[in-house]
């Protein structure tokens, strides 16, 4: 992932297959989106681009 500093996503879900295992999303964009019907802090948004990761 060659992109500058301030344009990486920084992503702490091991177990997304878009996680580096490191601490960066690969994916170029993500869509995050309400866990619930109207989000007031962020424990209530998704990463919608997540998918688990298979081995």
């Amino acid at each position: 992932m060659n992109r500058p500093e301030d344009q990486k996503i920084h992503c702490s879900v091991k177990s997304c297959q878009y996680n580096d295992q490191v601490k960066y999303c690969t994916l170029d964009s993500i869509q995050i989106g309400p866990n619930g019907s109207h989000a007031k802090s962020k424990e209530e948004t998704d990463c919608l681009s997540f998918e688990v990761e298979t081995q």
